[in-house]
Parts: C-alpha cells; sequence; structure tokens
C-alpha cells in the first residue's frame, strides 16, 4: 500500500523527477517500482534513464534492488537486454556522473584531460587558501 506522496510518484508521466524525502520513507522502494514500470511495461531501455543519488551506496542499492525486480519480471527479449545493461547504466552519483561529463568532453571544455577530483583535504586547503587570497585583497582596499 503506498502514501498519497508515494502515488504521485508511480502515477508521474513526466520525462525528468526529482524525489526527496527523509530516510526510511521508501524513496527507493517508490523508484524502484516506478523504473520497474518504465522498463516493463513502456519499455523504456535502461541505457535512456539517468538515475541520480547522493551516495555511492545509494547507487549501489539501487542497482541491486533493480536487478532483483528485474528478474521478477516475466521474461522476454528486451527485459534480458536490460538485465544485461544493468551493469552499465547511468545509475550513479551525482558527483561521479559530473566527472564522467567532465572527463568525456574536455576537449570541448577545454579542459586537461588527466584532471582529477579534490578530496576533502585538498578542497579544504583550496579553500582556506582562496579566503586568504580574497582577505589579504580585502585589507589592501
Amino acid at each position: 500500500m503506498f502514501i498519497e506522496e508515494q502515488e504521485k510518484v508511480l502515477k508521474n508521466e513526466k520525462k525528468n523527477m526529482i524525489v526527496s524525502a527523509s530516510a526510511g520513507s521508501g524513496k527507493t522502494y517508490v523508484l524502484i517500482q516506478y523504473i520497474c514500470r518504465l522498463v516493463c511495461e513502456k519499455r523504456v531501455p535502461i541505457k535512456k534513464l539517468l538515475i541520480l543519488t547522493f551516495t555511492k551506496a545509494a547507487a549501489t542499492e539501487m542497482k541491486e534492488r533493480l536487478l532483483k525486480a528485474l528478474k521478477e519480471q516475466k521474461m522476454d527479449d528486451f527485459i534480458l537486454k536490460q538485465i544485461d545493461d544493468l551493469s552499465v547504466s547511468n545509475i550513479s552519483t551525482i558527483h561521479s556522473f559530473c566527472e564522467y561529463c567532465l572527463k568525456k568532453y574536455a576537449n570541448i571544455l577545454k579542459l586537461n584531460e588527466n584532471f582529477e577530483i579534490a578530496d576533502e583535504n585538498v578542497s579544504r586547503k583550496l579553500k582556506i587558501s582562496a579566503l586568504k587570497n580574497v582577505l589579504n585583497k580585502f585589507k589592501e582596499n
């Protein structure tokens, strides 16, 4: 049984959707049902979907649950192909998807193809350095 908010997600016909709710509210379950319906009933290939989460754990869980849900469907060539394509589907964290896009289009964006994403320590040091530079400029004026 779904609550009203969950039903809205399941009945959504829009191409883009953001689902935001607290932990333990059933987001992943509802999204898996929605994605399964898209794939199995509307025959939308899994490779055509972009599913983003905030954590690697959530992305992994989403793929695992989707695999289980797809395996429970009546099998045909299309569903088998979607199960096969799941390992290379666009189900990831927002950060890893952005990194993928930056690397894929590095030449167009005039970025060094070997760039790396700064970890927390490097990021913190860069922020502190930037703040010091701003404060020094402010003192000069």
